[in-house]
């Protein structure tokens, strides 16, 4: 895959810096089990069958990696074939599945014109907690600096509307 031009490594900080704080190994803090090593050193498989056991053992989350990446939403990125089980769930890794997420949310129509900075931020919002909602969250609440899911008991924004538009603006 082609490397990640320079203005989503910008947004991909961003997120990263918000989302997972302790970096590309972190996982879910009220994880049940721990990983058995560093997870940029197992495999997407051995990545999903961790995320699968913490979730048996009582684990509200099984988000893992700079991305937080769910287990639901790591099994979709296997299932379009934009990583193999066989992978090393390592940093370039995480980047790139992070970055086939924002295509997903809109990256390619927003470098097109096709969508405004505020639709793809808040588009965003949706794939990562951390930031905030840009037009409404998800109980249809106006946007006013909090997570999309604000009030599931497990998320909130952590940056502001602001930095979001300025990362997406360097993109291009």
């Amino acid at each position: 895959a082609p490397a990640p031009k320079r203005g989503v490594s910008g947004l991909l900080d961003l997120i990263g810096k918000h989302e997972a704080p302790g970096g590309y190994d972190q996982v879910y803090g009220g994880s049940k089990i721990q990983p058995p090593k560093p997870i940029t050193s197992m495999t997407v498989g051995e990545v999903l069958a961790w995320q699968d056991r913490s979730v048996a053992a009582g684990s509200k989350s099984s988000a893992a990696g700079r991305y937080q990446f769910i287990r639901g939403t790591l099994r979709s990125l296997v299932r379009e074939g934009a990583v193999s089980t066989g992978e090393r769930f390592d940093a370039s890794t995480q980047d790139r599945l992070a970055t086939r997420l924002m295509e997903r949310r809109g990256l390619g129509n927003y470098l097109a014109g096709k969508i405004s900075e505020t639709e793809f931020a808040q588009s965003l919002s949706k794939e990562w907690a951390s930031l905030p909602a840009a037009t409404k969250d998800k109980k249809g609440r106006a946007a006013n600096g909090q997570s999309y899911y604000a009030g599931d008991g497990l998320n909130r924004a952590l940056t502001n509307l602001g930095s979001v538009i300025s990362a997406i603006r360097g993109i291009g």
